[in-house]
């Protein structure tokens, strides 16, 4: 099965994206200049429930 096509932020290798860690979801709504959210497809990059924010 062909993995399906990537959208959005694409991490590649040698490519850094600087990122913050959010911890709290409620940032999620407040709109330009606070938190924007980097998804790849339809999936929020995180680890061990936390939120990567490109900065």
């Amino acid at each position: 099965m062909t993995p399906p096509e990537p959208k959005g932020l694409v991490l590649q290798p040698g490519i850094e994206i600087p990122v913050t860690l959010e911890s709290d979801l409620s940032t999620r709504n407040n709109g330009p200049g606070d938190a924007f959210y980097g998804y790849v497809g339809d999936d929020v990059l995180a680890a061990d429930g936390m939120v990567l924010v490109p900065m």
